[in-house]
């Protein structure tokens, strides 16, 4: 089989995932074949489509509160200091995890159970820099 058609394969195996509410298979089958010049466009818009039906929107209000999130910044910064662990339960992005992290907390202990969102909060806390801070547990916190 070409190339070509192993990367159409898994592309279509992800829109099968993605039929069977198989949700966080779905993305990584898409992630795989994004960087696929030809199938590119396709692959992002699907992936983007399983983003949508998995983050609860609730997500994004809490992301865009500039007034929230600078009153847990400061609440952060006078409860954490160098001996500090951290447990984030429903760590979302990771947004408070990496205000302790730069507060200084010595590690931090993110649980997010949404598999597609703790993914993502595992490449936002790599692209900021906290990756040897911050431990993303996919899994639900009560396991």
């Amino acid at each position: 089989m070409s190339e070509n058609k192993d990367f159409k394969a898994i592309l279509k195996e992800g829109y099968q995932c993605l039929d069977q509410a198989q949700y966080g298979d779905a993305m990584e089958c898409f992630l795989r074949v994004m960087g696929v010049e030809e199938i590119r466009h396709e692959a992002t818009t699907a992936y983007n489509q399983v983003i949508q039906m998995v983050v609860p929107r609730y997500h994004f209000n809490m992301l865009n509160d500039v007034e929230r999130n600078e009153k847990y910044n400061r609440a952060i910064k006078n409860s954490v200091d160098a001996s500090t662990l951290v447990l984030d339960v429903g760590t979302g992005s990771g947004l408070l995890a990496m205000m302790a992290a730069r507060a200084g907390a010595k590690h931090i202990y993110a649980c997010e159970m949404v598999r597609p969102v703790a993914e993502t909060a595992k490449t936002v806390v790599a692209a900021n820099g906290y990756s040897d801070k911050i431990t993303i547990i996919g899994k639900n916190p009560t396991n």
